[in-house]
């Protein structure tokens, strides 16, 4: 193994770990979760450093639209000139949690503000256009469009079972609550 590479190792265990003031991982001394040892090289002494073991692997499919929600609860009031009202943290996080939820398949989810500060996802595909407005009171506003169709729209609470499955109907494609 090469300097270069046994630096990398190094800097991602470490930052994989959190450890105490003894250097050992506080989630890897509880006897329930399991743990594995890795071998690492640093300054050429080789150390074995126990480091817990994933339940499952978690990777986010939509970072940029949430990078965005989440620098869109950082604008003030009249964040566009025009008078906008400050953007809604309860729909800004039911937002994100919405597109944290979409399946890899979906089609990549627009996001911003409307003028009364509620959180907006879009959706574009060629002639289709979808588009949800998540309210500060938890109801969300659904409206779909075709070119050669008549434009549907509908409103629920994403906690609702009847709202899941007319956003499946419209929309083709489903997420989890």
């Amino acid at each position: 193994m090469n300097r270069t590479a046994s630096t990398s190792v190094m800097l991602f265990a470490t930052a994989a770990i959190a450890t105490t003031a003894s250097g050992v991982s506080a989630a890897s001394s509880s006897p329930l979760q399991p743990v594995r040892t890795v071998l690492v090289d640093q300054g050429a002494t080789h150390q074995s450093i126990p480091m817990p073991l994933p339940n499952h692997i978690q990777y986010e499919l939509w970072p940029d639209a949430t990078k965005r929600l989440r620098f869109l609860a950082t604008l003030n009031e009249d964040h566009d000139g025009e008078g906008a009202l400050e953007p809604s943290h309860d729909s800004i996080l039911s937002a994100i949690s919405f597109v944290e939820q979409l399946p890899f398949y979906a089609p990549d989810p627009i996001v911003g503000l409307d003028n009364e500060g509620h959180a907006v996802v879009e959706f574009h595909d060629g002639v289709e256009l979808g588009q949800l407005i998540f309210r500060a009171d938890g109801t969300v506003e659904a409206f779909y469009s075709q070119t050669d169709g008549e434009p549907v729209s509908f409103e629920g609470s994403a906690d609702d079972g009847e709202f899941h499955s007319q956003f499946v109907q419209t929309f083709g494609f489903r997420f989890a609550a």
